[in-house]
């Protein structure tokens, strides 16, 4: 079987599902220590917080866009063609040893 699937689609979607969620918790982390510095707080705590907290919402809306995605055929590969199966009665193509006996 011959599968066809779009690799922009494939890259979308790997983007999303790999980097996205990292992004997000860098994001949080800087914003939270940030934050932290300004309202005199400890900046470590408060960059995890926000960071994880982030991190999980990411998650979140990739599980949520998960259930639409399925239900779409955009990210369903597509069957290009399908191999003729070989029946047991046709012969190998790769030649028999046969010895000189």
């Amino acid at each position: 079987m011959l599968l066809d699937f779009k690799t922009s689609m494939m890259l979308k979607l790997s983007f999303l599902l790999y980097v996205f969620p990292v992004i997000v918790l860098v994001t949080g982390a800087a914003i939270g220590d940030n934050w932290a510095r300004s309202a005199g707080m400890d900046p470590s705590i408060s960059a995890a917080v926000l960071g994880f907290t982030c991190f999980f919402s990411a998650i979140g809306l990739i599980l949520y866009l998960e259930k639409g995605a399925k239900q779409s055929d955009k990210y369903k590969p597509v069957i290009i063609s399908i191999k003729k199966r070989r029946s047991n009665t046709e012969k190998d193509d790769v030649p028999k040893c046969t010895s000189g006996r």
